[in-house]
């Protein structure tokens, strides 16, 4: 009797955070209740609502943590809900999106270094791999692989100038003529090869 009155007070404040909906608390208090009284069965099915509210707002934040771009701290919470709840409706759908963003992320910094480095051609292999695994950095990393290849043409453009200084006409030519083949219009490109052409 002594236990089946503290397994009710249990259950009781259990069902008090219920109406102030302190799923935590009700959860708390349910689990409680269940382990003085195993045989309380109110007390089980207010367990595991409280348990799928907590669930849900859990799986809640973890979406909030996706759609700002968070998505390290995303998948780290969804792998959190994952071993509670495998089964869980849009969980597994939500991990393989986050994980491919993630690993599109990962290539992104790697291309970042590369870039920094000057080493253009594995930057742009870097950032077009992470193209073919994003769903939501589409638009950022095509930004990237343009500035990419920009400053890669600029760099290109830069030592075509100085074999014109020195006045290596046909190298400067054949130079100019790459760069004009990957991005026609790039800088004063056709202008000067039409100079050169003429001289």
């Amino acid at each position: 009797q002594d236990h089946q009155a503290r397994a009710e007070d249990q259950y009781t404040q259990g069902v008090a955070a219920l109406g102030e909906q302190m799923y935590g608390t009700m959860w708390y208090h349910m689990v409680n209740a269940v382990s003085i009284d195993p045989d309380l069965a109110k007390a089980e099915v207010g367990r595991d609502q409280a348990a799928e509210h907590l669930m849900s707002e859990h799986f809640a934040q973890a979406r909030e943590l996706e759609e700002g771009g968070y998505y390290e701290a995303a998948l780290k919470e969804y792998q959190e809900i994952q071993a509670q709840d495998p089964n869980l409706e849009g969980l597994r759908t939500r991990i393989e999106h986050t994980r491919r963003e993630v690993e599109a992320n990962k290539l992104v910094n790697e291309a970042e270094m590369e870039g920094f480095k000057r080493h253009y051609v594995k930057a742009r292999s870097l950032l077009e791999e992470a193209l073919k695994k994003t769903a939501s950095q589409q638009s950022a990393i095509t930004d990237l692989l343009i500035l990419v290849k920009e400053r890669d043409l600029d760099d290109r453009y830069q030592q075509a100038r100085i074999l014109e200084f020195e006045h290596r006409v046909e190298d400067a030519l054949a130079a100019y003529k790459e760069i004009d083949k990957e991005w026609p219009g790039f800088k004063d490109v056709r202008a000067v090869m039409s100079g050169l052409q003429s001289t």
